[in-house]
């Protein structure tokens, strides 16, 4: 119920920083944490833009 009276839904804005550059510290830090998360991770769907558009058309 976005805008209307009573409870409902809440609208949340997420800003997420995804950094360019590690040192090796926080690389191996970040792997460590990933190896302690026990959750499943993302790996970026397998290329750039570019190269699975070009798998589209293979």
């Amino acid at each position: 119920r976005l805008r209307r009276r009573g409870r409902g839904d809440l609208k949340v804005l997420v800003d997420v920083m995804v950094p360019t550059r590690l040192t090796a510290e926080q690389r191996e830090l970040l792997e460590r944490f990933e190896s302690t998360s026990g959750e499943e991770t993302y790996n970026g769907g397998g290329g750039s833009f570019f190269d699975r558009l070009r798998g589209v058309f293979r």
